[in-house]
């Protein structure tokens, strides 16, 4: 019937005049009302038209009312029927479906037959399998034992196992091998500089000296030269003040300034100054010790000149300048203090000044040497600037705390002329036992006759 009536307005479009027939089955009441007033429109314009004809303004309106709902129920019916279409479709899909599920049903049936057919056939034989282990027991229980001896057994009075020398012994070579591999492999894992031989194979930086541990008994001291009671520490920092003296000789017998500096904190570069500059006091020489570690004042610290004017209070000095600053050391009437001060806020631009520069100069000429205690190297700017101030560098290192491969960058800093005359202390060996039994041997010896033993 949608069919129909979209067929029949289709075809309407040359016939105006015509009613359009308005079909029962058709379940849009939509649709219905729009037929109904088209065909009361059409009617009432035929009428008008008899009457006043068709240029009567009231029929052109009419006419054009016409048009327009003619048009709106075409639009109507195609939407209709459009959507019949597609509820048809969906009938039909779902149709095919329900067809589909209908003919699988015999296949599910099928499986579902054959599962429950194997599942018998498994149940069954697994009570015949049952059936058989306990028929298989009773066969085993009701056989009699005919089982005899043959030949009498034969063995020594002790017992056969364990062999207890051959574990021992096995224990024992394993005790003396395991040690010994796991030192091997140590030692050849080990990637951290200890003994002075890795630095002088890896670098050709001059090695001024070497300092050993510390004994448990000075574990907590930092000033170990001590004249009266000499031991294998004491004696290495004289050694290395020797080395000192040989470079003022080389510097035709200048007053030398020494940097020192390091690679990281912690490596013993205020315990490297104090003693080193206490042994070239105690030797008669002029020396200054500087703490130019203006951010934490650890020489000062440990020389108990914290809170004491000092580098940083330059600017503020009275009328006697650096002098007024100086304190003389209590150990030695040769050794003079320079402490940190006032810690600045920004002590690289402390340091740039031309001040430094003046100070440096002025010192020199009351001084035979003048101990820098700096910052590390590598870490801050500090020992940058105040590398520009030193005729020496001593660049301390702590045994098993810096890396074989830190030592290509020293070997740059060396060659490209970074540091003035640069040489590395090690300091933190531990003592090699032929040197230390070596040296408690030679004191103990009485040394009163040189013919002692003639």
């Amino acid at each position: 019937s949608i069919e129909y009536l979209k067929q029949y307005l289709e075809e309407e479009a040359e016939h105006d005049a015509r009613l359009v027939p308005i079909n029962s089955k058709i379940a849009d009441m939509g649709i219905r009302d729009q037929i109904g007033v088209f065909n009361d429109t059409l009617l009432k314009k035929t009428s008008l038209k008899v009457n006043a004809g068709d240029n009567n303004p009231i029929v052109r309106e009419l006419e054009a009312n016409l048009s327009s709902l003619k048009d709106a129920l075409k639009r109507s019916v195609n939407n209709y029927y459009t959507s019949l279409l597609v509820k048809k479709k969906n009938i039909q899909d779902q149709h095919e479906k329900t067809r589909e599920h209908i003919r699988n049903v015999s296949s599910r049936e099928r499986d579902v037959n054959y599962i429950d057919r194997e599942q018998r056939v498994r149940e069954s034989l697994y009570v015949l399998l049952l059936n058989k282990r306990e028929e298989n027991s009773l066969a085993l229980a009701a056989t009699e034992d005919n089982a005899r001896m043959v030949d009498d057994v034969r063995g020594g009075n002790g017992p056969l196992e364990p062999n207890v020398p051959k574990i021992l012994m096995v224990g024992f070579l394993a005790g003396l091998a395991i040690p010994v591999v796991l030192c091997v492999v140590a030692a050849m894992l080990d990637s951290n500089v200890k003994r002075r031989k890795e630095i002088e194979a890896l670098t050709a930086i001059p090695v001024y000296g070497e300092l050993p541990r510390k004994p448990r008994k000075l574990k907590n001291q930092e000033i170990v030269v001590n004249l009266e009671e000499p031991s294998e520490l004491s004696e290495c920092f004289p050694l290395l003040a020797e080395r000192m003296v040989a470079l003022s000789d080389e510097n035709a017998g200048k007053p030398l300034s020494v940097l020192i500096t390091s690679t990281c904190s912690g490596e013993g570069k205020t315990y490297l100054s104090v003693n080193l500059a206490l042994s070239l006091a105690v030797a008669g020489k002029k020396v200054l010790l500087m703490d130019m570690d203006l951010r934490k004042g650890s020489l000062s610290c440990l020389l108990g000149g914290a809170g004491k004017p000092g580098i940083g209070d330059l600017e503020q000095a009275g009328e006697g300048g650096w002098r007024s600053l100086v304190e003389q050391s209590p150990v030695s009437a040769h050794l003079d203090y320079l402490f940190a001060g006032t810690l600045p806020d920004h002590p690289s631009r402390l340091l740039l000044h031309d001040r430094i520069r003046k100070l440096m100069e002025e010192l020199k000429e009351q001084y035979d040497f003048i101990f820098m205690d700096c910052v590390p190297y590598s870490s801050l700017a500090d020992a940058h600037i105040v590398a520009r101030l030193a005729d020496v560098t001593l660049y301390v290192m702590r045994a098993g705390c810096v890396k074989k491969r830190d030592l290509a960058g020293l070997q740059k800093i060396w060659k490209n002329g970074e540091l003035k005359r640069m040489g590395i202390v090690l300091c933190d060996v531990e003592p090699h036992g032929r040197s230390s039994r070596g040296y408690a041997v030679y004191r103990s010896l009485d040394t009163s006759s040189p013919c002692a033993e003639k």
